[in-house]
């Protein structure tokens, strides 16, 4: 369970830190709605993970210590999660 609020330049930030070659561009939420039928109901979710975290306002109370209590642990922070579960593949030589 990873338990960080990151921005997405965040996230890119920590996994160039580890070695990894990785960027996003957002796109305009008006731009995305465009994209594929149903797309404007996923960027208005996105849109609302973005102001708020997928726990909702005033995410960084009491709610983040109900969800950790209810997990019976507390949460690994995204660099370490990532450096265990987001590994580099190292190619081979032949």
């Amino acid at each position: 369970m990873v338990g960080d609020f990151l921005s997405f330049n965040d996230i890119i930030s920590t996994l160039s830190q580890q070695g990894h070659r990785i960027s996003y561009t957002q796109v305009p939420q008006e731009v995305f709605a465009n994209f594929f039928p149903g797309a404007d109901a996923i960027g208005e979710t996105l849109g609302y993970y973005e102001a708020f975290t997928y726990l909702g306002p005033h995410s960084h109370d009491d709610k983040i210590a109900i969800a950790n209590e209810v997990a019976g642990m507390m949460p690994t922070n995204f660099a370490s999660w990532a450096r265990e579960n987001f590994k580099l593949e190292v190619a081979s030589v032949a």
